[in-house]
Parts: structure tokens; C-alpha cells; sequence
């Protein structure tokens, strides 16, 4: 499985276990190869059609139309 921490949740604690070898973590940035202030609708898709595990401290995600859709029509799991 692999955990994508999205960039509101800050890139501290995904390098962190990455550093540890754990090859199925990915953030936004340097490893998933996006830049910083990426929409949000880009990696949900990505998320969704690849099934990654997904931790974010966006709590308006769900209020924002656009994005809501791409997470319920990719059926994106998060934390």
C-alpha cells in the first residue's frame, strides 16, 4: 500500500519514514515529482486511480465542490 502525505501535512514526518526504507511513501514535492501548491485535484486523482492511503490536515477538502467530487468519484481513502 502505498501512504501519500498531501502538502498540508508537511513533508517532516513522510521523509521521516522514508528514511527508514519504507519505499511506499510519498508527498507532494520532491518524491511524488510535483511542486508545492499543486491542486488538489491532481493528486486525489492519482490517488484514487492508484488506491494510495492518504493522510492530509486539509479539513476543508470536503467543502471545496472540486474536490469533493474527484474524492468520492475516485473512491479516495483518508486519514
Amino acid at each position: 500500500m502505498i501512504i501519500f502525505f498531501d502538502e498540508d501535512t508537511g513533508s517532516r514526518v513522510p521523509r521521516a519514514l522514508a528514511s527508514v526504507d519504507l519505499k511506499t511513501i510519498l508527498w507532494v514535492g520532491k518524491r511524488y515529482g510535483t511542486k508545492k501548491g499543486t491542486p488538489d485535484t491532481t493528486w486525489l486523482a492519482d490517488a484514487g486511480r492508484y488506491k494510495w492511503l492518504v493522510f492530509s490536515c486539509n479539513t476543508g477538502m470536503l467543502n471545496v465542490q472540486a474536490e469533493r467530487e474527484v474524492i468520492e468519484d475516485r473512491e479516495v481513502t483518508d486519514f
